[in-house]
């Protein structure tokens, strides 16, 4: 007796993994207070570092709602975008990378004391 096995093969399937938008800016602006730490310096003000957060969220913003709309520009997307980022950038690093929960962050942070230089 002979046996058809064909039937029990397996398909190949190549595996996708999705985020949302919103997903994706969030878990950009949860690591921008490190990308604000890397590029300025320990002496800057918190005005330059402010700045250059805001700057960074807009950017994270605009990047992510491009992705989304596949090149398309679309203001509110790219609006909302930047407040979650900018929220989320400033609640993580109040609430958990400054220098009193994890110190990676902050003037006396990890990043702060081993890159002396950068903006301001």
């Amino acid at each position: 007796m002979i046996y058809d096995l064909s039937v029990f093969r397996m398909a190949e399937v190549s595996p996708t993994v999705t985020i949302d938008q919103y997903w994706l800016t969030f878990l950009i602006a949860v690591v921008l207070p490190a990308a604000v730490a890397l590029v300025t310096s320990r002496l800057a003000s918190g005005g330059v570092k402010a700045i250059v957060l805001i700057f960074l969220s807009a950017l994270n913003g605009w990047l992510t709602s491009l992705m989304a709309t596949d090149g398309t520009f679309e203001l509110k997307a790219a609006v909302i975008g930047f407040f979650v980022s900018f929220i989320t950038a400033v609640a993580s690093h109040f609430g958990l990378l400054n220098s009193s929960v994890l110190g990676i962050t902050g003037k006396d942070g990890v990043i702060q004391r081993k890159i002396p230089v950068g903006i301001g």
